[in-house]
């Protein structure tokens, strides 16, 4: 009997954790800053747009030429070879586009998908033989803006003009395996976030924590091992709720302060 129970108090095999910031593809505080210099210029409704317009073009260029699909592979080699348990990513970025609809400027509605890194990363985890999943998706800033040069005020705007939409997220990824297991989750973003008006609409950067691979879900984990019963989880009671977002400069991007850690029972 004494055996038995030290065989049951002894602990199961440690979680481990990875975290990567995947950074977005570029500086997405371009169009935002192109556009505060015109408006700080005095510049005219018009050709803040444009501003705006011609740095959101080249900051989406940008983001092709810092090709995330070579990036992905590279850190999914490096997943391949530690497998942890669980990946915390920063910049999990969403690039879509659509059609140009300068009549509803800022409106996030484009729906062609040309960079998913999420499922991106997953394909080339895939292809190498690790199957994880997205056990906790947080979205975040989600903006759109248009993007062309020129201008479409003299008729020297360009064959390629689009709408550009981007979606960021903090995802915490989890190693598929027997005996581990998500038994709960939680999600919270600063209840005080910059807001920056530009040619009539407003761009709100969310701030967030993360508390799981630092980010931005608490998670309560249970690992198992043989016929051993898990042991009791803590959740997420009792943690510190976000502090207020700090003033800062104007900017698009997500800022996080992570403030804890993932709750583990082994």
């Amino acid at each position: 009997m004494a055996g038995a129970a030290e065989a049951s108090a002894r602990p199961g095999k440690p979680v481990t954790v990875m975290t990567r910031n995947l950074y977005l593809g570029a500086d997405i505080n371009r169009p935002l800053n192109a556009a505060l210099t015109a408006q700080a210029s005095g510049k005219t409704a018009q050709q803040l747009l444009v501003a705006l317009a011609n740095a959101t073009y080249v900051t989406r260029a940008i983001v092709d030429q810092t090709d995330f699909p070579v990036r992905a592979g590279l850190l999914a080699g490096e997943i391949a070879r530690t497998r942890p348990d669980l990946v915390g990513l920063q910049e999990v970025a969403l690039w879509r586009s659509g059609p140009l609809q300068l009549g509803q400027f800022g409106v996030p509605n484009a729906t062609t998908v040309d960079y998913d890194f999420l499922q991106i990363l997953l394909d080339e985890l895939a292809a190498r033989g690790e199957e994880y999943v997205a056990v906790s998706v947080g979205n975040r800033a989600d903006v759109e803006a248009p993007s062309f040069t020129g201008s479409p005020f003299d008729d020297t705007i360009g064959a390629d003009a689009r709408d550009v939409r981007l979606t960021i997220r903090d995802v915490v990824l989890m190693h598929v395996e027997d005996g581990l297991t998500v038994t709960g989750t939680a999600d919270q973003i600063y209840a005080d976030n910059l807001k920056v008006s530009v040619v009539a609409a407003t761009a709100t950067p969310t701030r967030s924590t993360t508390r799981s691979s630092r980010g931005t879900t608490c998670r309560t984990l249970r690992r198992t091992t043989g016929s051993r019963a898990p042991s009791p989880t803590s959740g997420c009671a009792g943690r510190r709720p976000p502090r207020a977002g700090r003033p800062g400069s104007p900017s698009w991007s997500t800022t996080r302060r992570p403030t804890g850690s993932t709750t583990v029972s082994t």
